[in-house]
């Protein structure tokens, strides 16, 4: 009889060190580095010499603070770490802040904005390293299958 008891304990615990190592795989599978601009705007984003009088440098850093907003909330959704970004800047980098000095908004600045990010864009500072969840590793072979499928039946139809 005690032997049936041992038996049945070591046939649970055998359940749950399964149970825990598919837990554990799923969330291994599932967490993935992602990497996000810092919410800080990184110094070499500001060009602003310290010989410029204070009331043109706090103008040149409100400018530049929009921009890096810009960054933020419209550019990094597009491109991610790692990715290059264009020459010329896409139509969305732009400022719409009414309150900044009135060359904020000009191309030349605006220009002179991107070539900014164009310089820290790779600069590892410029980054923060995230674990987030992600099971795209589910959906992937899914996905994959059914465009293999499509292309396939395609491939009857049309010969």
């Amino acid at each position: 009889m005690q032997n049936a008891g041992w038996k049945t304990f070591r046939q649970l615990i055998d359940r749950l060190v399964i149970a825990l190592l598919a837990v554990g795989f799923v969330a291994y599978a599932s967490t993935r580095p992602t990497y996000r601009l810092r919410v800080d705007m990184p110094s070499e984003f500001l060009d602003a010499p310290a010989s410029w009088p204070p009331e043109k440098r706090a103008t040149e850093d409100k400018v530049a603070r929009a921009y890096w907003y810009c960054v933020l909330t419209v550019i990094q959704p597009k491109y991610s770490f790692g990715d290059p970004l264009p020459l010329n800047p896409p139509a969305e980098f732009k400022i719409i802040t009414p309150d900044l000095a009135e060359g904020a908004t000009d191309p030349d600045t605006r220009l002179d904005y991107w070539h900014r990010l164009q310089h820290i864009w790779y600069l590892a500072g410029t980054w923060r390293k995230e674990q987030r969840w992600n099971f795209q590793w589910l959906t992937d072979p899914v996905k994959s299958g059914v465009r293999r499928l499509h292309d396939y039946v395609e491939r009857l139809v049309g010969a």
